[in-house]
């Protein structure tokens, strides 16, 4: 991320994003996040019948493809709005397209949570067996957490309302937040400046 620089203190005072998007109405923020959705789907299609984790030499390859995954869905399109959005907190449309976004986001990695599950509900005697495998050991430590959490895993169902939840909650507090910066003033003089 570069900065301009201001003119009269030499001070690098204004962000530039112009290297991730042009704009908010930049259509590539869209077909970027339709890309994820893409490869989550794709990726969720792939391995829905769960027999990665029968053999380590198939979670092996399943864990390749979400490490990959992982690598090429990050939402730089939401990091991108939520960056603006602290720079025009007030811009009605820009928050009305992040919730939007931010929806169809959390309704894709919805359809992955089978995947973690999964992993984390493999039969303890498989598990022992799968942190000794050498085709597993670049995934030993991710797979001792998932196996660490197995047990507090619930049902794939349940797992989605709880995301689903979570999101909500989240994106209310930091509305809520929001707003209540957006509303903080200082006195200057005889002048009232918003902080935001």
């Amino acid at each position: 991320m570069t900065y301009a620089n201001a003119s009269h203190t030499g001070l690098k005072t204004e962000w530039d994003f112009s290297r991730i998007y042009s704009s908010i109405q930049d259509p590539q923020i869209e077909k970027d996040l339709e890309s994820i959705v893409k490869k989550c789907s794709m990726f969720a299609k792939k391995y829905a019948d769960k027999k990665f984790v029968k053999t380590a030499s198939a979670l092996a390859a399943s864990l390749k493809d979400w490490e990959l995954l992982n690598t090429q869905c990050n939402p730089v399109c939401l990091w991108f709005l939520e960056l603006q959005k602290t720079i025009d907190s007030g811009n009605v449309e820009l928050q009305a397209k992040i919730t939007r976004l931010s929806d169809i986001y959390t309704k894709a990695a919805k359809e992955l949570i089978f995947y973690t599950n999964a992993i984390s509900k493999i039969d303890v005697k498989k598990q022992k067996t799968f942190l000794a495998d050498k085709k597993l050991a670049p995934y030993k430590y991710l797979l001792k957490l998932a196996f660490a959490e197995g047990k507090y895993a619930l049902s794939d169902a349940e797992e989605k309302i709880l995301t689903e939840k979570s999101a909500v909650s989240h994106d209310a507090w930091i509305t809520l937040q929001d707003t209540y910066e957006n509303k903080q003033t200082v006195r200057h003089g005889k002048k009232i400046i918003p902080l935001s």
